[in-house]
């Protein structure tokens, strides 16, 4: 009874598997037919173009065979759900098999047919050898055709490389797995439709990587028009401003440039002649202004010596403003100094545009680095340029992702710098981006003295006056100067990090240097031009305070009144008394004493020293005849000036002197002196110094005296050592 159900359950399956052969066979020649239309309408297309009627025809033909395939594939999806419901899931699973010939992309059918599948190996009988021998095989012919499906499926859809796959699965599992039993989905038929496909595949993929080829030549030629503009647009501005400044007769500027348009392109002969002219022309003028300054610094020479030629009569005084700004400019050597001057009119100009330029609206979210540029140039009218290394690294950075309402050009292409991680400057007229490791190469090493603001400026403070008691003296110790340190405006570390906020990323270069010199006061500093001029700006805002020199200028006044009078008579005898007892005979001659200056001596009538001590002549007459002889003189006679012009005393004055000759001799001398000094004296210091400095001025009038003396013993003599004090007065200015 098992065997006669056997055989009945294997002789109904296979007129089932002959049934599916069938179904299978007639689907896989409409399936081929369907797959050969296209390729056969391409071929039809390429070789003839088909009149509009025919056209339609067959479009209306396509529209109809599409119908009836859905109205086919509903037919047998509903057959098949049918009989699933009836429980006869191998017709179900052949119905579902047949809908997917006719529409391999039908998800209804693909599930469906999965199901019906997956129900079929479960059902599979266990019970005889045979009986699983074809359960194997039958599972077998599913699992390949399952992926066989897949692999029509994919293919319809164009994922070739999945229909590749499944493909080759189902050829694997019939190749080494032959069913005995006879069916049309075979290993030679597969791998038919497996090469089939792999052909497609790579034909496909031939045409993807052409078509890809095709795009990257095209972006590349695109590349090379934009290159190719953008150097056209460079040259004409170079060539703009080489002929402005050719006609402005900047021939150094004109031979730059020209090096520049070389650079773009050394094939320009018309750079390289206007270049030779404008070297011509440079030595030329150089030539000229070499003759004409040789004549003018002749021309001052002369005017110099015939100056000098003549004493100078007018108060030094100083130098204008314009030419006191020039001196303070000036400074030592510098290595560089054409690297850091100033930037140019055009560089300025430029700068300005950027800052000036308000962009309304920047959306820069998907825009690319070199969409950024061109826009950016088209805005400002400035052109920027960037070189291929920082090109690459922005195109690198991939879309930007920057928005802004309302920024100024400056300050948005300092954003795209600071995302693309690049540095921009102003060279030459343009705006020149370049990458860190570029702008690294032109830094450029420079010597700052700032010894002014770390060394200190020495002060110079007024002496302490002690007023001595009286009686004491004036000694030294009545002036003593101040200890004062010197007023510093930085330390030396506290200027380097105030030079180093110029460049916030200053640490991060191992190329950026700053290096003091602390005995000289010297700072040696490695940094690109454009910093080195900021540092220089920050130099001169700190010297702006501490480099200011004030001038203080004063008056004193100093007054004096002074008066003397003086009135007495002297009586003195005039006999000779060197023995003490009187004269008898006539008195003798004896000097006029009462005038006489130490150090002088007094002297006699017969050998005068000092005033007061002559007996000078002062008539004489006689008669025609010689017979009378009259004789007159005034004795003690002032041939001499009396007093000290620098010092009022008594001297000069009324003096009255008679003498009495007889027994009595007697001299009597009345003396009168009355003075008057009324002087003012004006005392005008200046000084001139630094802001924040201390000193002073003193002009003061020292007189030595013998304070004391100091006796010393040698020899059984005494010696008076005279001890010499100063007395000082006048004027101190401490400021």
């Amino acid at each position: 009874m098992i065997r006669s159900k056997a055989l009945r359950f294997l002789v109904l399956l296979l007129l089932g598997l002959a049934f599916v052969a069938c179904s299978s066979d007639g689907g896989d020649d409409m399936a081929e037919g369907e797959q050969g239309t296209p390729d056969e309408a391409g071929m039809q297309t390429q070789e003839n173009v088909q009149p509009q009627e025919q056209v339609d025809e067959e479009m209306a033909l396509a529209i109809a065979d599409a119908q009836r395939r859905t109205a086919i594939v509903n037919d047998l999806i509903a057959k098949a759900e049918a009989a699933a419901n009836a429980g006869d899931h191998l017709k179900a699973h052949e119905y579902y098999r047949q809908a997917l010939d006719y529409d391999p992309t039908n998800r209804r059918a693909s599930t469906g047919y999965d199901a019906m599948t997956k129900l079929l190996m479960d059902e599979r009988p266990k019970t005889d050898k045979f009986n699983a021998v074809v359960a194997k095989q039958q599972e077998i012919q599913v699992k390949a055709a399952h992926y066989y499906r897949e692999g029509i499926k994919a293919r319809a859809e164009n994922r070739l490389a999945d229909a590749v796959d499944n493909l080759d699965r189902a050829y694997q599992l019939l190749k080494y797995n032959e069913s005995p039993l006879a069916t049309d989905l075979n290993a030679d038929f597969v791998k038919k439709v497996l090469d089939d496909t792999r052909e497609l595949k790579d034909r496909h993929d031939r045409m993807a990587a052409q078509r890809e080829q095709e795009q990257i030549a095209r972006m590349k030629r695109e590349e090379e028009e934009r290159e190719r503009l953008q150097l056209q647009r460079r040259k004409r501005a170079l060539w703009e401003n080489l002929l402005d400044k050719f006609e402005a007769e900047e021939y150094d500027r004109v031979e730059r440039i020209a090096d520049a348009i070389l650079k773009l392109d050394y094939k320009d002969v018309d750079a390289a002649r206007i270049k030779e002219a404008a070297r011509q022309a440079r030595r030329a003028i150089a030539r000229e202004r070499n003759v004409s300054d040789l004549r003018e610094e002749w021309v001052t020479t002369f005017m110099d010596i015939k100056s000098k030629m003549v004493p100078e009569t007018g108060i030094i005084g100083f130098p204008s403003e314009e030419k006191w700004k020039e001196i303070s400019a000036r400074g030592p050597i510098q290595l560089s100094r054409a690297a850091v001057e100033d930037i140019s009119d055009a560089d300025r100009a430029v700068r300005d545009a950027l800052a000036n330029t308000v962009l309304p609206k920047v959306d820069w979210s998907a825009k690319t680095f070199a969409e950024v540029i061109d826009e950016l140039t088209s805005q400002t009218n400035v052109n920027i340029f960037a070189t291929p290394e920082a090109r690459t690294a922005g195109e690198d950075a991939g879309e930007l992702g920057l928005e802004f309402t309302q920024i100024a050009a400056e300050d948005a292409l300092a954003a795209l710098c600071g995302r693309t991680e690049l540095v921009f400057t102003t060279e030459g007229g343009l705006v020149k981006i370049q990458t860190k490791a570029e702008a690294s190469k032109n830094k450029v090493v420079e010597f700052y003295n700032v010894r002014d603001l770390v060394n200190g400026i020495r002060n110079f403070p007024g002496v302490q006056l002690n007023l001595n008691a009286s009686g004491v003296g004036g000694g030294e110790e009545a002036l003593e100067e101040e200890d004062t340190e010197p007023t510093r405006t930085l330390e030396m570390e506290g200027l380097i990090n105030l030079l180093k906020t110029v460049d916030p990323g200053w640490d991060d270069d191992e190329n950026n240097r700053i290096d003091p010199m602390n005995e000289t006061g010297v700072l040696i500093v490695k940094q690109t031009p454009a910093y080195h001029r900021l540092i220089r700006r920050v130099l001169e805002d700190l010297r702006r305070n501490t480099g200011v020199q004030v001038a203080i200028e004063a008056r004193f006044i100093t007054v004096e009144n002074n008066f003397l009078q003086e009135i007495g008579v002297d009586l003195r005898g005039l006999g000779d008394d060197t023995a003490g007892v009187g004269v008898a005979g006539p008195g003798t001659n004896r000097s006029f004493d009462d005038f006489g200056q130490a150090g002088n001596g007094f002297g006699s009538p017969s050998a005068p020293l000092g005033i007061g001590t002559g007996n000078d002549s002062g008539v004489f007459f006689s008669d025609r005849n010689g017979n009378t002889d009259v004789r007159g003189r005034v004795e003690n006679l002032f041939d001499e000036s009396l007093g000290n012009p620098a010092t009022l005393d008594s001297s000069g004055g009324t003096s009255f002197q008679f003498a009495y000759l007889d027994d009595v001799q007697l001299e009597a001398i009345l003396r009168a002196v009355q003075k008057y000094e009324r002087t003012n004296t004006v005392t005008a210091p200046r000084l001139l110094m630094h802001n924040t400095q201390r000193a002073h001025l003193m002009v003061l009038n020292e007189v030595s005296y013998v304070k004391d003396f100091d006796v010393e013993i040698a020899q059984a003599s005494t010696i008076a050592d005279p001890v010499i004090d100063k007395i000082r007065e006048g004027v101190i200015l401490d400021v």
